[in-house]
């Protein structure tokens, strides 16, 4: 099993690369299976402020950063821990379903 976050999109001003809106994903995935819980972090734009960094300089670890430190205290950890969960029910649902088959052995 493998889990992380990544950045699925970064929405931008055209004229000058404001990040107005970042959307990640936590992803918990094996060979069978694969789950994941969002985040959106909606970023108001009122100009440009001292220490900006325009979209095409960003890097994906500038990008983490500030949505996590956007987070509430406990609310990565709480999107991790409720996609870990989900994982674990579909993980067991999809390995029972492995497990078991339908028909009738007189009419194969």
């Amino acid at each position: 099993m493998e889990s992380n976050w990544s950045v699925e999109n970064i929405m931008h001003i055209v004229e000058n690369g404001f990040v107005n809106k970042i959307t990640l994903l936590y992803i918990i995935k094996n060979d069978i299976c694969t789950e994941y819980n969002g985040y959106t972090l909606d970023i108001p734009y009122n100009g440009i402020e001292p220490g900006f960094i325009p979209y095409e300089d960003l890097t994906e670890q500038q990008i983490l950063s500030w949505c996590f430190e956007s987070m509430k205290p406990g609310e990565k950890e709480a999107i991790e821990d409720e996609t870990l969960v989900s994982f674990q029910k579909l993980e067991a649902w999809t390995q029972n379903q492995l497990d078991t088959t339908s028909g009738i052995p007189w009419e194969s």
